[in-house]
């Protein structure tokens, strides 16, 4: 579903393409049965930036014994997702990293997620909603202001 979505016309934006795997192949792959792991390069509004976006995909059943279940492990899934900057420095991205995600994730229709490690805001802070659309103060354009002016 990731992969159709960003390999037919670059995702939400059509700035996200498949990564390069070692196994051969881009995108995503299954090392051992019910297991799906995969990468994704996600360039910023410039096309200066790019960011790299890791998925790893499991059956409810197999999530950390932290994770409380909704309901039977056969209707759920976990997908953790992380984004990283790949340019060194990037301590302040003005929330890129969160727009990689969360925008991928929201125009799949994956809108029920929770932050497991505090790393990205509050989805209430969020003026956009997930939609790349959203005003943030001052100039620029929200989440997809470039990281710092770093005189692109």
């Amino acid at each position: 579903m990731i992969e159709a979505s960003v390999d037919a016309d670059g995702g939400p934006d059509g700035r996200y393409s498949l990564a390069p795997l070692a196994e051969g192949g881009e995108g995503f792959f299954d090392p051992v049965p019910s297991i799906l792991i995969g990468q994704l390069k996600h360039k910023t509004a410039s096309e200066v930036f790019t960011d790299t976006v890791n998925f790893v995909m499991r059956p409810w059943e197999q999530a950390s014994s932290n994770s409380k279940s909704k309901g039977s492990s056969e209707d759920y899934v976990l997908l953790r997702v992380f984004s990283i900057s790949e340019i060194g420095g990037a301590l302040f991205d003005f929330g890129q990293n969160f727009y990689n995600i969360v925008t991928l994730m929201e125009s799949l229709g994956w809108e029920d997620y929770q932050h497991v490690d505090g790393s990205c805001p509050d989805r209430s802070a969020n003026t956009g909603k997930g939609k790349g659309k959203g005003k943030g103060k001052g100039k620029g354009k929200g989440r997809e202001r470039e990281r710092g002016n770093l005189g692109q």
